[in-house]
């Protein structure tokens, strides 16, 4: 009889395979970091497991995949989540000028606790509201506290936002607070440390994204006049040279984010540009994507991540799949106005798709399971490790707790899941063959200790920034907020 680390059995499972099967009755045989064997019942004849898990009642899934979140953000909570008119100035003040190493390494922590609690497995994080690519402090902090969940997160790190350089921060050195000034080749240099340190790390939990903040990093944030999209300047044409070595020195792929028009000035570089089948570009901000933009994407192979947000004009994603262009959907964050449940944002998608063209036959359920399992795989370059549970692959597998009333009856496991499930209905989860999560506890660590390590940071953080005027007023009777709100 053949030996498993794990035998996971009398589980439905769904493989998310290539022929997409559910096994009723299933059994997942795990050896070391690796699925070992995938199928019926017939397989606990051939496995014995040093550990038996009975799954009866229960879905497992492969762990699902969020393809672009914010590390900071958890520690931020909901502040301004109502008006959101301070939102991005108190990011700058806390990120960029007060947080020290213990607030990225306890946000790493709370992240990786929330991010399993949900049913992730895979996180990529930019780091900070615009990353702060000169600081190897910050990634390595919150990769370092990330993984003591036993989670698996990328670390988007590189050139910050903005169309000058230096940037000035506030860092903390020998317990006071010093001015830094960083150019963009700091942001780069920082980042290869970075990569050098992380890439790879802690049994292959962590990897490392070259993170140029916005794909013209000369142009205002946000720029859609058409006279002031007309050219490169030298400075984007320098960065992006460099971004593309450096990825390519450490093969590893770049993670940007961009607005509409920007991908048909950007692909005139075309020594340099930071398009292809190793770029991932968020496609949230955008408000005026064309077709013409589309068929950049599906030329190039870029690979794309969104989320329907509600405050934002629709990108065109049901067109890009129909293209083949891969479409991962995430959470964006947890603040101020979403959360780590993954399942919530591929409805949220779903549901805006079938309204903005007035069909409910739009993104059906497997396709919308896909973005978050198979096609996030292959929009992060893990398609061959992650993103269905196959022999061969990384024992990365979620369970979902089926014996709940909203899931009866039983008769189609991939509409329950995606049209009432949760990421409060995850119960088991299995990270590189590791039990990371049972029975809905954490294993690795000690949640309330975590929990209340988070609250203080962040109250110190109000206290100390002077926040307290950021937390939203109970406004009533009203069905809009205003601006002096």
């Amino acid at each position: 009889m053949k030996r498993a680390d794990i035998l996971l059995k009398n589980a439905v499972i769904v493989t998310m395979d290539q022929g997409r099967r559910i096994i009723d009755q299933g059994v997942v045989a795990v050896k070391g970091r690796y699925i070992a064997a995938v199928g019926g019942e017939e397989l606990q004849k051939e496995f014995q497991g040093e550990r038996e898990i009975d799954c009866k009642g229960n879905i497992l899934l492969p762990g699902l995949i969020n393809c672009h979140s914010h590390a900071g953000h958890c520690l931020m909570g909901k502040l301004e989540s109502d008006t959101m008119k301070n939102w991005w100035p108190m990011l700058i003040q806390v990120y960029e000028n007060y947080a020290d190493s213990d607030f990225w390494y306890t946000d790493g922590k709370l992240h990786g606790a929330s991010a399993i609690h949900n049913g992730i497995t895979t996180t990529v994080n930019v780091m900070g509201s615009t990353p702060m690519g000169d600081c190897p402090e910050i990634p390595i902090s919150h990769g370092t506290g990330y993984i003591q969940t036993g989670g698996r997160e990328i670390l988007g790190t590189g050139i910050p936002y903005g169309e000058s350089y230096p940037k000035r921060y506030t860092r903390w050195k020998d317990g006071r607070q010093v001015e830094v000034r960083a150019s963009y080749d700091d942001m780069l240099a920082g980042t290869e440390e970075t990569l050098r340190r992380m890439q790879g790390a802690f049994d292959g939990l962590t990897h490392v994204f070259v993170t140029p903040h916005q794909l013209l990093m000369g142009h205002a944030m946000g720029e859609s006049n058409p006279g002031n999209l007309s050219k490169l300047t030298p400075m984007e044409l320098d960065i992006n040279q460099k971004v593309r070595q450096l990825a390519q020195k450490y093969n590893t792929q770049i993670y940007t984010d961009t607005y509409g028009g920007w991908i048909t000035l950007a692909y005139t570089d075309k020594e340099n540009m930071l398009l292809g089948p190793d770029v991932l570009i968020g496609m949230e901000h955008v408000a005026a994507a064309n077709y013409k933009e589309l068929e950049i994407f599906r030329q190039t192979g870029t690979k794309m991540y969104y989320t329907a947000e509600g405050y934002y004009k629709r990108t065109p994603i049901s067109e890009a799949v129909e293209m083949g262009i891969p479409v991962g959907i995430t959470t964006n964050g947890c603040a101020p106005r979403t959360t780590l449940d993954l399942l919530e944002s591929l409805r949220r998608v779903l549901l805006s798709e079938r309204i903005f063209h007035d069909d409910n036959r739009y993104l059906p359920a497997m396709k919308a399971l896909e973005m978050v399992t198979v096609d996030a795989a292959k929009c992060i370059g893990f398609e061959e490790s992650l993103g269905s549970i196959e022999p061969g692959k990384l024992a990365d597998l979620v369970q979902l707790d089926w014996m709940k009333d909203k899931f009866f009856p039983q008769l189609s496991p991939i509409d329950k899941i995606v049209y009432e499930g949760s990421g409060g209905d995850f119960s088991l989860a299995i990270v590189n063959g590791k039990i990371v999560m049972e029975e809905g506890r954490l294993t690795g660590v000690d949640e309330e200790e975590i929990l209340e390590e988070a609250d203080q940071i962040h109250r110190k953080v109000v206290r100390d920034c002077h926040l307290e005027a950021m937390a939203c007023p109970v406004i009533f009777g009203r069905t809009r907020v205003e601006k002096t709100d």
